[in-house]
């Protein structure tokens, strides 16, 4: 989502600063692009594994090749993120996930996701921004034989809307008009203690942007934006201690020449601690994280905490950051 704020931030700049360009926003406005992703992230359970979940078979990892073999689940999942500037973000979600049969999962998702009122440093005038963002996608797990899983995850809906606003007024504001795409994933177990996965998304949003401040009425453009990113990952199993890597490249692209490129590394450890306790950490991309997970029955209980989740591109504008996620899951 905040792909279209960083380039509705870009084009704000231009039309404000005489003679200026996007090569002159600096990598501010391209660090928003990828601030509500980081948020939302994977589970809870991949967060506290300093964000590693590909190879790791857990219904919510993201991984839409561990939607199969599971008996039917639900879980209610919160998050928010508190920057040094200001700046939240709530993210909520309800998940299910069920077997159609012995080879096939289905897992369903809706979430919403909302800031509060934060200040924008970036523009050369004083402003705030408000987002907001409401998403439904649908998983489904295959597998293919004892030891290969395939998933797809299609998000046929989104809504989005990004108002940016000064003490006279609107600034601008951005709304999605539409969005489409897939990710693919695979899950290889090589052996009982060995696994190696991939997940690859391919997505389009088109979106409206709308400059209030022009000279003369507001002006509306229209924003294709494509994402491609694959994310491969390996876990190994040793006793009681499971170890988890994952790597990321890809690219958004966007109009007004706005282009980034993905890259991250990711990588955590689980360790049981006796039958119903789980204690995790890592490194998210560079942050620290840790997390654990209360097993009971039917219930399971996940938290997690991500330390700096603010790379060195997000920090000019939102500065230091603190992240947290709660689960709690019910098995029927």
């Amino acid at each position: 989502m905040l792909k279209w704020l960083a380039t509705l931030l870009c084009l704000i700049t231009v039309s404000t600063l005489p003679n200026s360009s996007l090569a002159q926003i600096g990598p501010e406005a391209y660090a928003l692009s990828h601030l509500l992703s980081s948020i939302q992230g994977p589970s809870v359970e991949a967060a506290g594994r300093g964000g590693a979940f590909v190879a790791v078979p857990d219904p919510w990892s993201g991984n839409p090749a561990h939607v199969v073999g599971h008996k039917t689940k639900a879980i209610v999942h919160y998050g928010w993120n508190d920057f040094q500037n200001g700046s939240d973000f709530r993210y909520q979600s309800i998940k299910l996930t069920t077997s159609i049969n012995e080879k096939m999962g289905l897992m369903i998702n809706g979430a919403k996701l909302r800031s509060n009122t934060a200040e924008v440093a970036l523009l050369p005038i004083p402003a705030t921004f408000q987002a907001a963002e409401d998403n439904l996608t649908l998983s489904l797990g295959y597998k293919l034989n004892s030891q290969v899983d395939l998933g797809l995850t299609v998000a046929p809906v989104m809504n989005v809307d990004i108002s940016v606003n000064s003490p006279l007024g609107k600034i601008a504001q951005v709304q999605s008009q539409d969005s489409y795409g897939v990710r693919i994933g695979a899950q290889w177990q090589i052996n009982n203690n060995l696994a190696t996965g991939i997940i690859h998304d391919n997505y389009y949003e088109d979106s409206l942007l709308t400059d209030y401040i022009s000279e003369s009425s507001p002006i509306s453009l229209g924003g294709k934006y494509h994402s491609v990113i694959t994310r491969i990952g390996t876990a190994y199993q040793y006793n009681k201690t499971l170890f988890a890597v994952d790597c990321v490249f890809g690219k958004h692209s966007g109009p007004f020449g706005y282009k980034r490129n993905i890259n991250g590394f990711y990588w955590g450890i689980d360790q049981r601690i006796g039958p119903n306790l789980i204690l995790r950490t890592g490194s998210y991309d560079g942050a620290s994280s840790f997390g654990l997970s209360y097993q009971e029955k039917r219930y399971d209980i996940r938290y997690a905490y991500v330390q700096g989740i603010s790379d060195d591109e997000l920090h000019p504008v939102f500065g230091d950051s603190k992240t947290h996620y709660i689960m709690i899951e019910i098995t029927f």
